[in-house]
């Protein structure tokens, strides 16, 4: 039972949180990401919509997943308010 009190290390042998800051970055990023489902709540619209957007360009995470940075929403907003 005594494997069960160590502490997880990563390799640097250093505490369980590898590096928080990195973490939090990491976490800043994501958080700045929107889904085309969030997108269109935040517009009112349907997310085909959404889809058929020219001036909106989706980044591509994987095959599947696409993420809207929410600077380039923004900024669709602010050209459509003037």
């Amino acid at each position: 039972m005594k494997y069960m009190n160590k502490k997880a290390t990563n390799q640097d042998g250093k505490g369980s949180p590898q590096n928080s800051s990195q973490a939090n970055k990491q976490a800043a990023t994501f958080s700045r990401l929107l889904s085309r489902q969030e997108v269109a709540r935040r517009w009112g619209c349907c997310p085909h919509t959404i889809a058929r957007r020219k001036g909106l360009r989706p980044l591509r995470l994987n095959r599947r997943l696409l993420r809207y940075r929410i600077e380039d929403v923004q900024a669709v907003e602010t050209a459509a308010a003037a």
